[in-house]
């Protein structure tokens, strides 16, 4: 095989398209860990779709191709619950505040087929507060505020990890912007994902805190 780069090959983002191979057999190593990780969370609960998760399906669906699923009757969706795995300390007006980070998942389905098959699961990272010396707030869906508790995600497919942020547009209404997976915003997200699926390793264990101060 030509190892040169002749002429024609000009203008072409090569190394995109040569990153991107190299990528995708550890990426499809880790998104089928991810796959058995969701297996096994710690808690689920039936939330009612309401606006909020409503204006999140129809922003996958726009994005992604992809809406919520596994729904448990009527407008209610499963949801796959996590205990914190991070908790960083922060600061308001000179009162220390421990920040936690959790996962909450859903099932998603092919655009149009709302009981259809699954074609993977969507992970969001939400952030609880509470006081230090207190326990973290109990995981729940049923707060889920976009732009405050809100912003960042995964949807995971057997082979494929997409990024992405919420963007709000007005009140519940958002729009889901999918991240390049080499863009930093991306990879600060796969970090935190790394950081999840450490804390999930070993399930006889508690959970990993990597305490650190919020800048």
């Amino acid at each position: 095989m030509n190892s040169e780069q002749p002429s024609i090959l000009s203008g072409y983002n090569l190394w995109e398209l040569m990153a991107k191979e190299v990528r995708r057999p550890g990426e499809k190593e880790e998104a089928q860990t991810i796959i058995e990780i969701l297996k096994q969370p710690d808690n689920t609960e039936e939330v009612n779709m309401g606006r909020a998760l409503t204006s999140l399906s129809k922003g996958l669906v726009n994005t992604f191709g992809v809406g919520l699923s596994e729904i448990c009757g009527g407008d209610s969706v499963k949801a796959k619950l996590f205990r914190p795995h991070k908790c960083v300390l922060g600061s308001y007006y000179g009162m220390p505040v421990e920040l936690n980070t959790s996962v909450t998942a859903f099932g998603a389905h092919t655009s149009g087929e709302p009981r259809g098959k699954k074609t993977g699961s969507v992970m969001l990272f939400k952030l609880s507060a509470n006081l230090p010396g207190e326990s973290a707030p109990s995981s729940t869906a049923r707060d889920l505020k976009w732009g405050v508790n809100c912003i960042k995600g995964v949807f995971v497919t057997g082979d494929k990890i997409n990024y992405f942020e919420i963007a709000q547009t007005s009140g519940d209404d958002i729009v889901v912007v999918e991240l390049h997976p080499f863009e930093e915003r991306a990879l600060n997200l796969s970090q935190e994902l790394g950081k999840f699926m450490a804390s999930r390793e070993e399930s006889s264990r508690p959970a990993v805190f990597v305490r650190n101060v919020a800048s």
